[in-house]
């Protein structure tokens, strides 16, 4: 390899190596949890569960504090995101 590569192949290897080491998202927020909250049907006898059919609710505060949690998290998440795609 000629030298003048030899520097520019050294630094994008440099590069490489710290962000693969670095952990992406790591000082992000966990995300929200959904409770589970197992719901069964027998339907042709065939039962079947669902452990988040609560979410289904549209009108339950629960709901809606779940759901705005996740927004909430997305939100981070983008903007985090974004913030390193300008870099």
């Amino acid at each position: 390899m000629e030298k003048k590569y030899w520097t520019s192949a050294m630094l994008a290897a440099a590069i490489c190596t710290s962000l693969s080491f670095a952990r992406p998202g790591a000082h992000l927020p966990k995300p929200p949890e959904a409770a589970i909250a197992r719901m069964s049907d027998t339907l042709f006898s065939d039962i079947r569960s669902d452990d988040y059919r609560w979410l289904r609710q549209r009108e339950d505060p629960e709901v809606i504090r779940y759901l705005n949690s996740e927004n909430q998290y997305a939100e981070t998440v983008i903007s985090f995101w974004s913030t390193i795609s300008k870099i």
